[in-house]
């Protein structure tokens, strides 16, 4: 799966199935508020994947989080750190984004 940038306020996410192909997916991206100029600024999104231990026949399983920077007062700069691998979405940095999307699958019987 891939996150590239579109436009200025939107990422595109290609998700190759193997035997189905590329399906493409826009996700527009949200301004996130500086509150030391007081600028309303586009800044990248960060992807992190979700820790999977199994899937579940027609539950959404969650993949990838895509989740905006959020404003670190005490440090005075924009910043999206936390877990490497998601195990929930109760995770620190999922808490942390103003805005995020979760990226996932539910799989169907035929």
């Amino acid at each position: 799966m891939g996150l590239r940038s579109v436009t200025d306020s939107t990422k595109a996410v290609l998700m190759d199935i193997p035997k189905i192909g590329t399906m493409p997916l826009s996700l527009k991206m949200r301004k996130v508020h500086n509150p030391d100029t007081g600028d309303d600024i586009m800044i990248e999104y960060n992807t992190r994947p979700f820790k999977v231990d199994s899937i579940r026949i027609n539950d959404f399983t969650p993949l990838v989080w895509a989740g905006s920077f959020w404003w670190d007062d005490d440090f005075k700069i924009f910043r999206s750190c936390g877990e490497k691998e998601i195990s929930s979405l109760s995770s620190e940095i999922v808490d942390n984004s103003p805005h995020y999307y979760v990226i996932g699958i539910v799989v169907t019987p035929k």
